[in-house]
This record gives C-alpha cells, structure tokens and sequence, in this order.
C-alpha cells in the first residue's frame, strides 16, 4: 500500500509541475518577413494587446513581453521586470509564442490531484483498519 502511496504522490507532484498553459508558436522568422506579419492599421488574428509573448530574438536571447501594440515593424509592451515600455523590432525577432490556457492539461491536473487525495485516503483508511482503530 505505501508503494501505491509513494507512486501516487509522485504522480501528482509531476503534474503540479506541468501547470495549466502551453506556449504556441504564433509566428516563426518566416512569418514574420513575410506575409503573415502584422500590417499597419490592420488587426492582426494572432497578436493581440494583452497577450503574453515569449520572443527569441537573433541572437539566441528570449524575451516575455505583456503585448501593448503591434505594428508593420515592432512590437511594443512591457518586458518581464521592466517598468519602461520596449519596442521591439520585427526584424530582429526570429520566432514568437503566446502562453495559452490548454484545457486538457488543467483537466489531467485536476484528475491526477483527485487521485493523489484519493491515493491518501485510501492509505490512512488502510492503516486505521490495520490498527483496528
């Protein structure tokens, strides 16, 4: 039973790790030369203010930008740990993702949580049976 306790717990533990969101690839270099980057005056389907954006940049740099405005070169928001609005250029940027919720993963998460509760009940209530409480 403590075996089943321990693999129960472990379970649970890794899927607390995998958290409720995922990051997509919205746009890669060629997307963003291309036809697929934003167009001045022009809403883009893609990008939005608001949006939590994870960029890499040319020289290998990544970057968490809170979306503010996006335009036909730049795109401007503030950066993980800045006060101060960036812009960043487009041209400088060679792939861009957007965290998104993923209803499949909160759903295993809550599953697994469920079992690992289950997993414990089940343990105690052996135990206390065991010790004739």
């Amino acid at each position: 039973m403590q075996k089943r306790f321990r693999c129960a717990i472990l379970v649970t533990s890794l899927m607390a790790l995998v958290g409720c969101s995922s990051l997509r690839v919205v746009m890669d270099a060629g997307a963003i030369s291309k036809a697929d980057a934003p167009k001045a005056g022009e809403a883009n389907p893609r990008l939005a203010p608001g949006d939590l954006l994870t960029l890499t940049t040319r020289d290998g740099r990544q970057q968490t930008l809170h979306l503010t405005a996006v335009s036909e070169t730049s795109l401007t928001g503030v950066a993980d740990g800045a006060s101060a609005t960036a812009v960043i250029p487009l041209g400088e940027v060679t792939k861009i993702e957007r965290r998104e919720f993923s209803g499949i993963k909160t759903a295993f998460l809550v599953f697994a949580i469920a079992a690992g509760v289950y997993a414990v009940a089940a343990a105690v209530a052996q135990n206390a049976l065991a010790a004739g409480i």
